[in-house]
């Protein structure tokens, strides 16, 4: 690839810019704002004096660096003749490279910089505006990755109904399953050069991490005794605010009432309806669709240890290996009959209808107030069917 490149920078007659020339020989794609976006990593070494270069700023340097070369070298029948460096290194921008000139300042600006340029250079705000989304964004690096992003979703590698996360899990697909230049991480979009690197990585980020997270204390709700599934005491506040607060908000859409925060993944849930375009059915959510009905083994993040099957989502797997592999039954009932579930939405339904209604912290202290008998002798429905449920 350098030895190409430095061909065509040493050609006077060869008028292509040298980002795209680069971006060519090293299989890169020239529309990413961001190196680091792409999928793999190449160091900015110049082909003509052997310069090195950071990636920092997009590799603005290294690639103003070679065209330095080439401004001082190109020949063409058009090129102006008044001697003057900046008027020649301007007609091979504007008439070769078909760079835009700025209405307010006349510069020669790259097309993928010009609202960059605009925002920058004069103060205009609503220039890092995204044109797929309309969203305005507030500083280069958050434009640039929100845009690669839109990028990155329009291209697919070539395999069947893959559904890109991100951007880090098509560049990570693209070295693992494609190029294969650098091994990947299993459980994360990591990637790296050697075996050594990835099982230290494996230790320090996951094996480690696990242990640490099992040793913290479980959090529960005081309030309806729930376990939460993370024991970050954050997510306490959460589950109060989606789940205990009192006022209740009408959805505008249904005639179902939620709290603040359960409103807002009500509608994500509920409402958020799309057209599949591979089936054609109208699904209420697209991606999990996607994921779900469509998705490719290479896609999937959750591997069965007991068998070949993969899964997209985590609870998926959880469920698949209680029920076929396991056989366990962890959902017991809480006030204290002999009953079990492999799911905690059965166990709720046992104690509804068994009991009257599902167990909580308020049932727990309303017993314990009036001195009555424990949970596992508060009276029960009778003649249920275990089966029905």
């Amino acid at each position: 690839a350098q030895a190409n490149l430095l061909k065509d920078l040493e050609d006077p007659y060869n008028l292509e810019d040298p980002y795209l020339v680069w971006c060519k020989y090293h299989d890169l794609n020239p529309q990413l704002h961001d190196l680091k976006h792409q999928n793999k990593e190449v160091k900015l070494i110049c082909p003509q004096c052997y310069e090195r270069f950071p990636s920092s700023m997009g590799g603005k340097k290294f690639f103003n660096h070679m065209r330095d070369h080439k401004y001082s070298s190109y020949k063409c029948i058009c090129k102006p003749q008044d001697d003057n460096a900046s008027s020649e290194a301007k007609h091979l921008q504007l008439e070769h490279w078909h760079w835009k000139q700025c209405d307010q300042c006349s510069s020669a600006v790259q097309p993928s910089k010009y609202s960059m340029h605009l925002f920058y250079k004069h103060k205009d705000k609503m220039a890092l505006q995204c044109y797929d989304c309309c969203k305005t964004l507030k500083s280069r690096s958050n434009y640039w990755d929100h845009m690669d992003k839109h990028h990155a979703e329009k291209i697919m590698c070539g395999c069947t109904n893959i559904i890109f996360r991100n951007l880090a899990h098509r560049k990570h697909h693209i070295q693992v399953y494609h190029k294969k230049e650098k091994l990947g991480c299993d459980k994360c979009y990591f990637l790296c050069s050697t075996d050594a690197e990835l099982a230290e990585h494996v230790q320090e980020k996951h094996v480690k991490k696990e242990l640490e997270e099992k040793a913290k204390p479980s959090v529960i709700c005081d309030i309806c005794g729930q376990e939460m599934k993370s024991k970050n005491p954050a997510i306490l506040k959460d589950h109060k605010a989606r789940v205990h607060d009192p006022v209740l908000v009408q959805c505008t859409q249904c005639p179902g009432k939620y709290t603040a925060a359960g409103l807002k993944q009500h509608m994500r849930r509920c409402h958020s309806e799309g057209v599949c375009n591979i089936c054609g059915i109208k699904v209420k959510q697209l991606i999990r669709h996607m994921n779900v009905m469509h998705g490719s083994v290479e896609s999937s993040k959750y591997k069965c240890e007991y068998c070949t099957k993969v899964f997209h989502y985590k609870h998926q797997l959880k469920t698949h290996t209680m029920n076929v592999h396991l056989k366990e039954r962890p959902y017991k009932c809480r006030y204290g009959c002999d009953m079990a579930y492999n799911d905690s939405s059965n166990r709720n339904a046992h104690e509804r209808r068994r009991h009257g209604q599902r167990f909580t912290g308020s049932v727990l202290n309303k017993v314990v107030d009036e001195g009555g008998p424990p949970p596992s002798a508060v009276p029960t429905l009778p003649n249920e069917d275990p089966l029905s449920l």
